[in-house]
């Protein structure tokens, strides 16, 4: 079962890997609109990672109940223990093509945005919730960039 200090937890791990994953595979790729994309999915990733390590030590340091301490641990437990994405890095470079890189990628941040949304659910402050709006928002960016590069990759 899950407390909240565990779910932020698990965001921040999320916005590392993906922030080392795609590191990586821009650094083994050549230099383009490829490279420059996966350097800018790095950056909001580390972005990401650090708003949600703040928030985590604003609720530790007692600041306003921002989260709900309702939360129905069985329902996040349900939930958590069916899901897809790994917490473990993946080392994106080491796919034979770019559409394999691309659909991992693309996996990864739609279950990255559906860990959000259903985290939403239980923020009550409405800044808060605003800004975890605009993390989800980003995510589905980095979706259509993704998704805009493997047509392009594809393309003959």
């Amino acid at each position: 079962m899950f407390t909240i200090n565990e779910l932020l937890d698990i965001a921040v791990r999320i916005e590392r890997n993906g922030e080392t994953a795609y590191r990586d595979a821009a650094e083994k790729v050549a230099a383009g609109k490829m490279q420059e994309t996966l350097t800018w999915l790095a950056d909001q990733e580390t972005e990401h990672r650090r708003w949600f390590a703040d928030l985590k030590k604003r609720l530790i340091n007692g600041e306003k109940n921002q989260i709900s301490q309702q939360i129905a641990r069985e329902i996040f437990d349900d939930i958590l223990g069916r899901w897809s994405f790994s917490l473990d890095e993946k080392n994106l470079p080491q796919f034979e093509t770019p559409a394999a890189l691309f659909d991992v990628s693309i996996g990864f941040e739609k279950d990255t945005v559906i860990f959000y949304e259903m985290l939403a659910a239980f923020i009550e402050d409405e800044q808060t919730l605003k800004q975890l709006q605009t993390i989800i928002d980003e995510e589905k960016r980095h979706i259509g960039e993704l998704e805009s590069l493997k047509i392009s990759d594809a393309a003959p």
